[in-house]
């Protein structure tokens, strides 16, 4: 017998109202970063704010970066292996139009599949189907290491430590999409001729478009494409230059 699937819908707005009231209950437990999060590396290898000789933490006597993260996304290829997700909708229409993904947060915050007490011993209940967001994380990246200070479970860094590690930072700039959103742009109208009656029949379909935004926070528009023929989430293309977003889109629309 296949695995019952609970999923709950909301529309972003209540999504955000959420993230907002989650965040300032939060607040009181954790220190402002030292370095821009939005600017620091997920993956291991590409650290450069993090000495070298610095060492990997152990995930499992942590579990802060599961904690902080208010808004998780799940992708498309991600769904089939949860049994507990929710789906953002479309504001401002009537119909139930998914526009994005995420896991369910506790009253408290957390991720409702992490178990245990941060810094101490923690663990994930679905470790091994983990969205994919949460695989490309690695322990020891340049934002692990700042949860960490944030969480005071690593000491902070001292003022001559942040300049150098700003200065390594900017050595690299990578423009990268920070955020992204799915606005309604009309409807698109069809018409179909059946041959045995001669009757047209006319329907409508909503056509989308997704909207980029980098640090400079000017709109880029990236794809229009009609719901029903085509399934984006906000958070597909988030964290890729506009160049690797335009290859995926070529890769997966429908033209």
């Amino acid at each position: 017998m296949a695995a019952l699937v609970q999923i709950e819908r909301i529309r972003k707005s209540e999504l955000h109202s959420r993230v907002l009231e989650l965040n300032e209950r939060k607040r009181a437990f954790y220190l402002d970063p030292q370095l821009p999060l939005d600017r620091l590396s997920l993956k291991l290898e590409a650290r450069k704010a993090t000495a070298n000789d610095v060492p990997v933490p152990d995930c499992v006597t942590c579990g802060v970066c599961c904690s902080f993260a208010l808004i998780v996304p799940v992708s498309h290829e991600d769904t089939s292996r949860l049994t507990r997700y929710c789906d953002i909708l479309l504001d401002d229409t009537e119909d139930e139009i998914v526009i994005d993904r995420v896991l369910p947060r506790s009253e408290d915050g957390r991720c409702v599949h992490l178990m245990g007490e941060l810094g101490r011993s923690i663990g994930c209940e679905i470790y091994l189907d983990r969205p994919r967001v949460c695989r490309e994380f690695d322990a020891g990246s340049d934002r692990c290491h700042e949860y960490r200070r944030m969480f005071a479970i690593e000491p902070q860094l001292t003022q001559d430590e942040v300049s150098e590690a700003l200065k390594r930072l900017d050595a690299v700039p990578i423009e990268v999409i920070e955020d992204a959103s799915i606005v309604s742009t009309g409807k698109v109208k069809h018409s179909s001729f059946n041959v045995a009656d001669g009757t047209v029949e006319y329907t409508e379909a909503e056509q989308l478009t997704i909207v980029a935004f980098l640090s400079d926070e000017k709109p880029h528009e990236l794809h229009t494409f009609e719901y029903g023929k085509e399934y984006w989430f906000e958070s597909d293309l988030i964290g890729m230059t506009l160049e690797e977003a335009a290859s995926k889109i070529k890769e997966q629309a429908v033209w």
